[in-house]
């Protein structure tokens, strides 16, 4: 089984290494081979074709990618094809907007940390940061 991660991996992220650590113990507690590779967010609309017919599913990765129009079409496209997706944290926040413009029809839908001025925020900041907490 071969999954696409939708985003821009940078090793520095603890999220975007998670997300590795997580298929790595998946595969090993599942007992099955799980192969997987990061679809860097830019290539996405000139690699449409290729990328849709190499994956078994997508997994769309926490960050801040550097194209969100590129995302929201690989999930439009497992939306309407009924293709397997996974979204973690600002992966599964642009499931909520592409599902809101697309079926919702508010093509307005936006995320205030990407548009602040967005005229129907679907996606609000966080009134206080996460960022640095650990689990106590």
């Amino acid at each position: 089984m071969k999954i696409g991660i939708v985003g821009d991996y940078n090793p520095n992220y603890p999220s975007q290494q998670a997300t590795n650590d997580a298929l790595i113990h998946s595969s090993e507690k599942l007992g099955i081979h799980i192969e997987w590779e990061w679809i860097p967010t830019f290539l996405i609309s000139e690699q449409m074709d290729k990328i849709i017919n190499m994956y078994k599913g997508f997994w769309i990765a926490p960050g801040s990618p550097e194209s969100v129009s590129g995302v929201l079409q690989i999930i439009k496209f497992s939306r309407e094809h009924n293709i397997p997706l996974l979204g973690t944290c600002g992966g599964f926040q642009n499931i909520l907007i592409e599902y809101a413009r697309n079926k919702l029809m508010i093509q307005e839908a936006g995320h205030e940390e990407q548009d602040p001025n967005a005229s129907k925020l679907v996606i609000n900041k966080l009134t206080c940061s996460l960022v640095g907490q650990k689990e106590i």
